[in-house]
């Protein structure tokens, strides 16, 4: 199409320092990261230690159950208990057993999910220095593209939307 365009030229030059400018908002500084990923480990040795230790004390109730289970199976086959007292009694044990098993596996994946986000941001944010620094001009527009939307060109300055988590 060809439209009238009310805005004036600018020169690449000028565009590329803008585009720079904005990418050098959101990137992260060398010696930031690196404390970010120190504390991110320490973080994550933490969070698996708890973990464990969760897992741990899941598995011995676990076993608990299991045992009253079987302790509550061997008092209805002695006719120590009534059977709609042991049906109670099962259910609600087997429920407990379920419960448990699935704390077990929530434990066991899905915990550091956020912390491997968090670690790819870090990286990313990073990298927005080479991106910056550099003078690839698609590696930019990727950048942008990655760290923002709503891109506007008016009185000769560019300006967009970030979007989450920048």
């Amino acid at each position: 199409k060809n439209t009238h365009c009310s805005q004036k030229y600018i020169e690449q030059r000028k565009l590329t320092d803008q585009i720079n400018e904005i990418i050098k908002k959101v990137s992260l500084p060398e010696t930031w990261k690196e404390q970010m990923l120190e504390k991110l480990e320490s973080e994550k040795k933490a969070l698996s230690t708890k973990s464990q230790d969760a897992i741990q004390n899941h598995k011995k109730e676990l076993q608990n159950v299991n045992s009253k289970i079987q302790k509550i199976l061997s008092m209805y086959l002695d006719e120590e208990l009534e059977k709609e007292e042991y049906l109670k009694m099962k259910e609600s044990l087997l429920n407990r057993k379920i419960e448990l098993k699935e704390k077990i596996k929530d434990f066991g994946q899905g915990r550091y999910n956020w912390l491997e986000l968090f670690k790819l941001w870090i990286i990313d944010a990073h990298q927005a220095n080479k991106a910056a620094s550099g003078e690839n001009l698609d590696e930019k527009k990727k950048y942008l593209q990655k760290i923002g939307s709503n891109f506007l060109f008016l009185g000769q300055k560019v300006s967009l939307e970030l979007l989450p988590p920048w």
